[in-house]
């Protein structure tokens, strides 16, 4: 890393960051205290922000599925993946947990991620994305949400087996989908030391990212829906 990539990878490591905030005002606030130089003070600039800020519109979205297979789109998701390990196996299993998300800038360009839409637990609709772009000539690559997203209840919930929550044995919590997806590959796979029960019992878990430093909404709305579960933390 160089001084802002690594700020921008590592947020929780820093006093100043709150969740939600731009990246770019991070690294501000992180240096200029660093160098012992004044802030200009933003909280009424932040305040209203927030006010103004629109609830998250999946609409706004061209969304791409992902359909696999020999002759399906499977190597357009392919660079994301790549990247971080992920086979085509582990894709296939979580299929219906992640899509491409574009949507064009005011600039006129096109920007596409790879998303992860997020639920509030027992209702209907897609409250944000859990967003992670292709790695960059710097090495650094965008990790964040989409803007509007209600991060402080909804959350990643998915489930090889498309086991629902309310009927879970087995909930795993991950910081994001890729740690998510990354765990269920090294243990199904054909060199993981697991019988065939304990593969079959991760196969049909529930798998949740928080996108970041949980909150309490989001636990207190996992633990009332998943009343049989036995909770684990990735």
């Amino acid at each position: 890393y160089n001084v802002i990539s690594f700020i921008k990878e590592h947020p929780d490591l820093f006093s100043d960051y709150t969740p939600g905030m731009d990246k770019d005002r991070l690294v501000n606030l992180v240096c200029n205290r660093l160098l012992n130089q004044p802030v200009e003070e933003r909280e009424t600039k932040i305040i209203n922000t927030k006010q103004n800020q629109q609830p998250f519109d999946i609409n706004q979205y061209k969304v791409t599925e992902f359909k696999g297979g020999k002759d399906g789109n499977f190597r357009q998701f392919y660079p994301y993946f790549a990247q971080r390990g992920i086979d085509l196996p582990t894709q296939s299993a979580f299929k219906n947990g992640f899509v491409i998300a574009s949507m064009q800038g005011s600039n006129g360009k096109t920007y596409s991620n790879l998303s992860f839409p997020m639920r509030i637990p027992n209702k209907e609709g897609i409250v944000g994305l859990e967003q992670r772009g292709l790695k960059q000539k710097d090495g650094t690559s965008y990790k964040g949400m989409a803007r509007g997203s209600n991060a402080s209840e909804g959350m990643w919930i998915t489930s090889p087996r498309n086991t629902p929550l309310s009927e879970a044995k087995r909930v795993i919590v991950f910081e994001s989908a890729y740690d998510a997806m990354a765990f269920y590959q090294m243990l199904t796979c054909k060199d993981s030391n697991l019988d065939q029960q304990s593969k079959d019992e991760l196969k049909s878990a529930v798998y949740v990212s928080t996108g970041g430093n949980p909150s309490y909404g989001q636990m207190a709305g996992l633990l009332k829906n998943a009343p049989n579960a036995t909770f684990h933390l990735g």
